[in-house]
């Protein structure tokens, strides 16, 4: 097992995957179990970062209006009984880690993956 093929994540999934239901062993490297992307903006000009926010509001209001599912900044266990908002990164305002800007990230599952 290497690089991000050794990793899982729930952030996605309407219940949280137990740790012990996973077996890297039998786990091939092909296997994608969620995407996830990033949304960009100039933090420093406001038309950029209302942009910004206007996507995340749309996204926040369809999980809300249970049209489809993705995790993001904004949806917390009151909307997705049962998440943990902890492990929800921020809306960032800044450059960080490799990001060059301000940034969100969204998180899907492979099965809602084609819903949204």
């Amino acid at each position: 097992c290497s690089g991000g093929a050794c990793l899982a994540t729930s952030h996605a999934f309407k219940n949280p995957i137990n740790e012990s239901e996973i077996n890297y062993d039998s786990t091939s490297p092909n296997d994608i179990l969620e995407y996830h992307f990033h949304v960009y903006f100039f933090q420093d000009n406001t038309v950029s970062v209302n942009a910004a926010k206007y996507i995340q509001t749309q996204l926040i209001s369809k999980v809300t209006n249970h049209e489809f599912l993705v995790v993001l900044n904004g949806i917390d266990d009151t909307i997705l009984p049962g998440l943990n908002a902890s492990t929800v990164p921020d809306f960032n305002m800044a450059p960080i880690g490799p990001h060059p800007c301000g940034s969100f990230e969204v998180w899907v599952s492979k099965q809602y993956f084609v819903e949204t």
